[in-house]
């Protein structure tokens, strides 16, 4: 009986993780995005994917999304989940720390253990952004950033979208910024999520670095949790 309690346990926590992934192609699907890859391989995942269990320990759908400096990753992020211009966004918007974002009844930010409550997520994103800056100044300036400069920064925010069991990591963006400390962040965030995008600027081709990070940082993601999509396609499309 406990072999078949077992059996009967493994087989759920199975279809609980299609699930995950029959839900987030839904939403990209909804949402209009064209996809280079989306390879979903049910049955290779349910046995060579790495870190299942540990993954399926949160009920949620954990999604990253890794892209170049200024590449637009923010915005995508926006258009894709929250339809509003929800995280920091726009011109000279670069994202230098890892955010984790998920649901939660308030307006929170989290960095070493101390919460900051918010009225508005208009507050909260001015925070957000001042340690972007300040991070990124440091970045720019200072010989020797450490490990500190650049820790998690949770949120949490009372949002729809979220509460339907989503969990965002919006990665620093890589090219520009220290990738001794970049890198490291974005594959802590590819290891917990259920689904990465790589997002790439078509309009400027694919560049040395952005061949480099694919080579080094998602070579090892199986192909039924990578998505690669291409931003900015309307600025390459032929009026003809």
């Amino acid at each position: 009986m406990k072999e078949f309690q077992k059996l009967k346990e493994e087989q759920f926590s199975y279809l609980e993780d299609v699930r995950k992934f029959e839900a987030l192609v839904g939403l990209m699907n909804r949402s209009g995005i064209d996809l280079l890859e989306k390879s979903l391989a049910t049955s290779s995942y349910l046995v060579e994917a790495d870190g299942l269990a540990k993954q399926l320990q949160n009920p949620n759908i954990s999604l990253s999304v890794v892209a170049e400096v200024a590449n637009g990753k923010s915005t995508f992020l926006n258009a894709l989940i929250f339809k509003d211009q929800v995280l920091h966004s726009g011109a000279g918007a670069v994202t230098a720390r890892l955010f984790k974002v998920d649901y939660g009844e308030k307006y929170t930010l989290t960095i070493d253990n101390r919460t900051t409550n918010y009225r508005n997520i208009e507050s909260l994103k001015k925070s957000a952004e001042k340690l972007n800056e300040e991070t990124r100044r440091k970045m720019d300036t200072e010989k020797k950033v450490s490990e500190n400069d650049v820790k998690e920064v949770h949120i949490t925010l009372p949002h729809q979208a979220l509460k339907e069991g989503i969990t965002i990591y919006d990665t620093p963006g890589f090219g520009s910024l220290d990738e001794l400390l970049v890198i490291p962040l974005i594959t802590e965030a590819v290891a917990k999520s259920d689904a990465v995008i790589m997002l790439l600027d078509i309009a400027q081709g694919f560049k040395k670095g952005e061949d480099k990070f694919v080579r080094d940082v998602l070579k090892s993601i199986p192909a039924d949790k990578r998505f690669i999509v291409f931003n900015k396609i309307d600025g390459v499309i032929s009026e003809d």
